[in-house]
């Protein structure tokens, strides 16, 4: 297999380009061949240095080759990559001045920018290449989220398939043809109505195809005349405009249709805070009689601007129609939200527009049957807070939740008694908050508990290496359970792994990937894996960063931004490459066999398994063999256990292999109070 690589020189070092090729059976055998080569001929390359890390591209098809094996100097004299930047072609003679050549240097492929960015560089005006200056708009266009019709079409695109995966002309035709239903100065269209009209419009067929159906050119023509106003029906639209209640973003936000709210209550976006306010409450009470203290304390945290409400607020009030939803439609919609979509506001809207659908509910009649109505709709909660049967004593209940226990005990009719909770000892570590969340997103998720793990007996258990070890499963001794085992005979095929990522999409660049093999029968761990990855490379990638979590990084300690931002960061496919001979060297029975855990069913795991899709890189393990941390914490608080928070955390948090370390200590733990039976 022949292998072709550019070692292009840095704009700075004036040193010419150059090029290297040979014959390998692997790539591996080629890039270490490559290697030798640049050190043969005295070139460095990566951060700081002449020369950027070697690209490799498709092999040319030219009869003047330089000799195989050598670093050859003048080929880029007399070729040049295409647009595509992998196919070599002659240089063209036509002379193109410095400063031209300077600008053409600097700007880039749209479609590399990644696609969120691409569409606001598109919406701007920008074409299919882009200039440093032209990218920096973008970015700020992209990160505006005040721009709802752009968020929309963002989020819109984001969501169908075939628009990910096409040619990124037809992107900019499908963006041209919005503006041209919903015209730019005119009323921003709500997220199904683009989301409903790029799914027609992308599964039409083209406009010069010859076939039978809809042709795109007629989906546009069918939507200009659905979305254009009619007639006889502007009179009445503008004598209505002068009593519109309007939400933050300008559109019509309701409040003429019944509801269950109480017909003496004017509706406003003030009253919807109070409602989003106390919905965020941990506690159960009857959401028809708002108790006196519920009111101060919603009124406190719209004061305060206390998140989660801060969030709720932003997306709902901007959401159009939002008063003609009833409180029962409020509450169900904040209260069974995931609390993964409260760290970024477009997953926020998205999951808005996928789940504010209206419930089945009680009209207010004026009588006295408040109790009745508050009864019919609890079905419609996923889990219910703390129950309180009346309303005594809720002032004093409802002002103490600015501070929610972990677990509270009834004693009487209402009243929860603070002192009558679990004597915890005190934690180096305390349980996330919102503000305090990991990349993974998902820990709010694991209430902390303090039900010690009692001490099992003694037991033999077989390791995966078939040695016997006789040890007490003490989940909480950090010193019998969690000590690492020899690593000189023993293998293993448990492997933990977590990541740090700039996003909690599915396709997020990681930045750093830590690794520790297992045994969950006795604690033991073995060889350990850990590689910070350059950002650009995962970016080059395809990986798609989420503004929020950029900015959750930037907030975060110097010692955790510093294990990610250092000069030796590697590219990614050169981390995956090196993962897997990890998985090869230290799997017992093989790497088919290895069990990957993951924090998260849809995070460490699938993110990873995305990156050696789009790096084009085989993964090792089988699809079956995906296992999740959180699943068998679960698990734990089943049978009343939860050591994350026993045991004490070492190194640095945020870090992927200390964070690994930890998930095996707390997943070896629970692993044997399950199994001791």
């Amino acid at each position: 297999m022949e292998f072709f690589n550019l070692i292009k020189a840095t704009q700075k070092s004036g040193k010419p380009d150059a090029i290297h090729w040979q014959t390998a059976k692997t790539e591996a055998r080629a890039n270490l061949m490559l290697d030798v080569a640049l050190e043969d001929a005295g070139i460095e390359t990566g951060r700081g240095h002449d020369y950027n890390k070697p690209v490799r591209t498709d092999f040319p098809v030219f009869d003047d080759l330089p000799e195989e094996g050598t670093v050859d100097f003048d080929w880029c004299k007399r070729y040049e990559l295409a647009e595509d930047g992998r196919t070599w072609q002659l240089i063209q003679t036509a002379a193109v001045d410095d400063e031209e050549a300077e600008e053409l240097s600097d700007a880039i492929e749209s479609y590399k920018m990644g696609l969120s960015v691409e569409l606001a560089h598109f919406w701007i005006g920008g074409m299919f290449t882009a200039t440093p200056e032209e990218r920096a708009a973008a970015i700020k266009a992209q990160m505006d989220m005040d721009n709802n019709y752009l968020q929309n079409v963002i989020l819109a695109v984001n969501s169908i398939e075939p628009l990910k995966q096409c040619h990124n002309h037809i992107r900019h035709t499908l963006l041209e043809a919005i503006k041209l239903i919903w015209p730019l100065d005119g009323k921003t269209p709500e997220l199904s109505h683009v989301l409903a009209f790029s799914k027609e419009w992308i599964e039409a067929l083209n406009d010069n195809s010859a076939g039978r159906g809809n042709h795109r050119a007629d989906v546009i023509e069918k939507w200009k005349a659905k979305s254009a106003p009619q007639p006889a029906a502007i009179h009445s639209v503008k004598s209505e405009q002068e009593n519109m209640i309007r939400t933050d973003a300008g559109t019509n936000a309701g409040g003429q249709i019944k509801t269950d709210r109480n017909t003496d209550l004017a509706p406003s976006l003030d009253v919807l805070d109070i409602e989003i306010a106390a919905a965020t409450l941990p506690m159960d009470f009857n959401i028809y009689e708002f108790p006196a203290g519920v009111v101060r304390r919603a009124k406190e945290i719209i004061t305060n601007k206390e998140e989660p409400w801060k969030t709720w607020s932003a997306v709902l009030r901007k959401s159009p129609g939002i008063l003609d939803f009833s409180r029962g439609t409020i509450f169900v919609l904040i209260r069974n939200a995931p609390t993964e979509v409260l760290h970024s506001i477009p997953a926020l809207t998205s999951h808005v527009a996928k789940n504010l659908l209206e419930i089945k509910f009680m009209p207010d009649d004026g009588k006295p049957n408040s109790e009745e109505r508050w009864n019919s709709i609890q079905h419609y909660f996923i889990s219910p807070a703390v129950v309180e049967e009346n309303g005594e004593n809720a002032d004093q209940q409802y002002t103490e939740s600015k501070q929610p226990p972990a677990q509270l005990i009834k004693v009487g009719a209402g009243i929860f008694d603070a002192t009558a909770l679990f004597n915890a000892p005190s934690k180096d570590t305390a349980a996330e908050n919102t503000n305090n969340v990991p990349v993974e997103e998902a820990n709010n998720h694991e209430t902390k508990t303090d039900s010690e793990i009692q001490p099992g007996e003694k037991a033999i258990h077989s390791t995966e290496s078939h040695v016997a070890v006789n040890q007490e499963t003490n989940a909480l001794n950090n010193d019998t359970v969690h000590r690492n085992e020899s690593t000189e005979t023993q293998l293993f095929t448990h492997l933990m792994v977590d990541l740090e990522c700039f996003g909690s999409n599915p396709d997020a660049p990681i930045v750093s990937i830590g690794a520790v093999f297992f045994n969950p029968e006795t604690g033991g761990m073995g060889s350990e894996f850990y590689k910070v990855i350059s950002l650009g490379s995962s970016m080059g990638f395809g990986g798609q960063p989420d503004a929020d979590r950029i900015l959750w990084w930037l907030k975060q300690s110097a010692e955790s931004r510093s294990a990610i931002l250092v000069d030796d960061a590697i590219p990614l496919d050169d981390a995956l490459l090196q993962l897997n001979e990890f998985i090869c060297e230290n799997a017992a029975n093989g790497p088919a066999s290895v069990q990957l855990w993951g924090n998260g069913a849809t995070y460490d795991n699938v993110l990873l398994r995305r990156s050696y899709r789009r790096t084009g890189i085989p993964a090792l393990w089988e699809f079956w063999n995906d296992r999740d941390v959180r699943t068998i914490v679960e698990l734990g608080k089943a049978i009343g256990i939860n050591p994350r928070y026993e045991i004490p955390f070492e190194g640095d948090q945020h870090n992927a292999l200390s964070d690994a370390r930890h998930q095996v200590k707390y997943v070896s733990a629970i692993w044997q109070q399950l199994i001791k039976n």
